[in-house]
């Protein structure tokens, strides 16, 4: 019982990682639209700007793929990637 116990929350924490990761993807396939449409001007939608975000999702890809990679990680990492540049480090 109790390895079925541990591997359904192993189970629920990629399900959970995914989910995130979805809705981050969602939200930087936006940002892009926006600066293809605004170009630096987007950022000023941020409270904190363009820096800021940048450190936020990077953060976030290495914390949602701090267990295990999967197919929606990498292409996060691509889109992130693609709007702040390459990860250093």
């Amino acid at each position: 019982m109790l390895p079925l116990l541990i591997e359904n929350r192993a189970e629920k924490n990629l399900a959970i990682r995914q989910t995130s990761c979805a809705d981050k993807l969602h939200n930087i396939r936006s940002i892009k639209r926006d600066m293809k449409q605004y170009g630096e001007e987007a950022w000023t939608r941020f409270k904190r700007g363009r820096d800021s975000q940048e450190w936020c999702y990077k953060g976030l890809v290495e914390r949602l793929g701090y267990k295990s990679r999967f197919k929606l990680l990498e292409e996060l990492e691509d889109e992130v990637e693609e709007v702040f540049g390459p990860f250093i480090g």
